[in-house]
């Protein structure tokens, strides 16, 4: 009777098991058209943050407000992409810093030393825009979680005195 019961189980298990694998092997199989354009859109990030960081660094004022020009459109494109829920969360925060940014560049050119006065904002946007190219590559697209694998309790054979 309990070998009957305990084979019927074991086959459940074995038939979940595999199915499970089966639906994991076929989500990896469009995963990596996603992450190569996830990381088509990091390189891009890395490469404004790389440029953004040498004209801060070389107290460029025109240098950053270019950087920033170029950085407002390419945050825009990649807005309507189907990004991670960091990725996009650091996405819309860049946009509004960019925003920030430029409105702030606006008010202190012509003063003396305006990298001064920008630097912390423009230092917020380089760890945002890292912080979104760690989202794009770490997060991928959103996949929901697998439901744990069932597992029957072990019938225990009660000795007969």
């Amino acid at each position: 009777m309990y070998k009957g019961f305990v084979r019927i189980v074991s086959a459940i298990v074995v038939g979940s098991t595999l199915v499970l694998a089966g639906a994991a092997m076929a989500t990896a199989d469009t995963m990596p058209n996603a992450n190569a354009q996830a990381q088509q859109a990091a390189a891009k990030v890395k490469t404004m943050h790389d440029q953004l960081e040498s004209a801060l660094a070389a107290k460029n004022l025109n240098g950053i407000s270019d950087n920033v020009d170029t950085l407002r459109p390419m945050l825009k494109n990649m807005a309507g992409q189907p990004w991670s829920y960091r990725a996009t969360g650091e996405l819309q925060e860049a946009t509004q810093k960019t925003i920030q940014l430029d409105v702030r560049i606006d008010e202190v050119k012509g003063l003396p030393d305006p990298i001064s006065m920008i630097s912390g904002l423009v230092q917020s946007l380089l760890q945002t825009l890292l912080n979104l190219v760690a989202g794009l590559l770490g997060g991928g697209l959103p996949t929901p979680p697998l439901p744990p694998l069932p597992t029957p309790p072990l019938p225990v054979p009660v000795p007969h005195p």
